[in-house]
């Protein structure tokens, strides 16, 4: 079964969104999706903006894809609600967007939390932060250790 792409907060209102290097390789994820068929949830922060328009392009018309919002920097309880409702994979994420010390690293913790067993990959190159990304790496990896593998 196929990981659940998960796009984290890649907005306008987020300074650390708006690298092009990083949006690119979301879009490069976004591809390799949808030729494996895999589910997409973009989590959009409230009162963030919309996402960036290469992202929205590179999702055009795909018919497996959701949009969830939030209104804390852990995402996992509407993202886990919108993966139950359009019966998306739920034990299998691959994971990219902003900022990596805070919403990325709450949002994974919390879908840890939520399901145990879950398998979770972190798209190094896909993600940002407004704090310097080895400086969010740091603060992702006390977090979360080894029970989330960064590729």
């Amino acid at each position: 079964m196929s990981r659940t792409l998960l796009i984290i907060d890649v907005q306008t209102g987020f300074r650390s969104a708006g690298d092009a290097t990083m949006q690119k390789n979301i879009c490069d994820e976004i591809r390799r999706a949808k030729k494996r068929k895999a589910a997409i949830i973009v989590l959009e922060y409230e009162g963030f903006g919309p996402t960036y328009l290469p992202i929205q392009q590179a999702i055009g018309d795909y018919q497996r894809f959701a949009v969830a919002q939030k209104g804390e920097d852990d995402g996992s309880e509407p993202v886990l609600q919108t993966a139950l409702q359009r019966r998306f994979n739920r034990s299998r994420w691959r994971v990219c967007g902003v900022n990596i010390a805070y919403c990325v690293n709450k949002t994974v913790k919390g879908l840890r939390a939520r399901i145990p067993n879950t398998d979770i990959e972190v798209k190094q190159d896909a993600c940002n932060c407004r704090y310097g990304v080895q400086k969010g790496w740091r603060k992702f990896d006390r977090a979360n250790g080894q029970a989330v593998k960064r590729i």
